[in-house]
């Protein structure tokens, strides 16, 4: 099997450890829900995912439909 994993992360014990490996550029991080729960349901991530979704829709079609392309 080849891989070009170079670093992973596993069982992420609270935000920090997540905000770490994130800041290390891992490739593979795995996270309880407990800790996805916690993104998730807190004013930031709320706020960013606004911010995105707005910006994401005032996108043209086209360019949308080419960014959802997973046909690599």
């Amino acid at each position: 099997m080849s891989s070009h994993t170079k670093l992973t992360s596993s069982s992420m014990k609270n935000l920090g450890y997540l905000i770490d490996a994130i800041r290390d550029n891992a490739h593979v991080v795995t996270i309880p829900l407990m800790c996805w729960e916690k993104v998730y349901k807190n004013l930031i991530f709320e706020l960013a995912e606004s911010d995105f979704l707005e910006s994401w829709r005032q996108l043209p079609a086209d360019l949308r439909r080419e960014c959802e392309s997973f046909d690599e």
